[in-house]
């Protein structure tokens, strides 16, 4: 029988931990009901079980416990870490984690994809991601609307279009406070791709360096 422990020091939710509960985070967060809390260890967490996440539709906070310099989810340069699709519960939230070494061919994002979802990511280093198609790091298609806080984005490349973001008609992503720099791209929008009326807001945040 796996222990759930109440995180009464952070807040009210009840807490799932990986990997002293659940072996991977995929397992924790199949295993978690909506309003609750995954508690991931500081550690690199690697394989098939740890990549290509959702939060299975669920208002689910993901929360790294070392912080994103200590927790990293590293997907070895096959697949993405998330792959979000009509996921509409905006309350959720993946906080503090490095998100790197994503690579896929087709599709949008490198390390993250959003078709028709919306969450927060926040405090998170997403870094070293690859993709031949567009958005080396993020992308976001159909009504998707999420929000990043605090976040840095660098390091990432597509083949395709926006080194780092890319965002497609329909689609609204806001960044607040984060650091979009050292990105490249092969063709279009070292930091950003926006197309087919696609809008992207930043708020209080640096674009440098990206080519």
């Amino acid at each position: 029988t796996k222990q759930v422990v109440p995180a009464s020091w952070w807040s009210h939710l009840t807490t799932y931990h990986v990997p002293t509960d659940y072996a991977s985070i995929s397992a924790a967060i199949t295993a978690a009901p909506t309003n609750s809390m995954v508690w991931v260890a500081a550690g690199t967490y690697t394989g098939t079980a740890n990549k290509n996440l959702d939060l299975a539709g669920k208002n689910l906070t993901l929360r790294g416990g070392g912080g994103p310099a200590l927790t990293i989810l590293d997907a070895q340069s096959s697949g993405r870490l998330f792959n979000f699709s009509n996921h509409a519960q905006a309350g959720a939230a993946i906080e503090g984690f490095t998100i790197s070494r994503g690579s896929v061919t087709s599709g949008a994002g490198g390390a993250m994809s959003f078709n028709n979802s919306t969450l927060t990511v926040r405090d998170c280093y997403i870094e070293g991601n690859m993709n031949t198609g567009n958005g080396g790091a993020l992308g976001f298609t159909g009504t998707s609307s999420p929000t990043f806080d605090g976040c840095v984005i660098s390091g990432n490349h597509s083949d395709s279009g926006g080194g780092a973001i890319f965002a497609d008609a329909g689609s609204h992503p806001t960044f607040t406070g984060c650091t979009v720099s050292g990105n490249f791209t092969d063709a279009y929008g070292g930091g950003a791709y926006i197309v087919n009326g696609g809008n992207v807001t930043f708020d209080r945040s640096i674009l440098w360096g990206n080519s």
